[in-house]
């Protein structure tokens, strides 16, 4: 008797468990088109989430790009200021360091316009 009493409310118990995890997968959200548009190619629709993708690589690259040029600096300053380095040198760093970030963000604006022209 207390065996079928175990029995039945753990069958109860999964049942109520079955019916609520139901409601769970009701609302899940829409996956968003990529930026070309959705299309039936599958092939195509590859490609553009690829191209999404190299962008935001490309984005992350400048931003580490930049965080490595402001750390540089930021040691630069931190030694001129502690006597170990002179001022010139964080100057150096902040001209050459420009220059750089100017470049790779040019670069890779044009990286962008390439791949956009070629997977559209």
């Amino acid at each position: 008797m207390q065996k079928s009493i175990k029995s039945l409310i753990q069958t109860l118990l999964l049942l109520v468990l079955a019916f609520q995890a139901a409601d769970l997968f009701a609302a899940l959200p829409t996956v968003a088109a990529p930026t070309g548009g959705s299309t039936d190619n599958f092939l195509e629709l590859i490609l553009r989430y690829a191209k999404d993708a190299v962008l935001v690589i490309s984005l992350i690259f400048g931003a580490v790009a930049l965080i490595w040029v402001a750390w540089t600096a930021l040691h630069k300053f931190w030694d001129a200021i502690n006597g170990r380095g002179n001022w010139g040198e964080l100057g150096v760093v902040a001209v050459v360091g420009g220059v750089l970030l100017v470049a790779v963000i040019f670069l890779l604006d044009k990286a962008r316009g390439v791949i956009g022209t070629t997977i559209s």
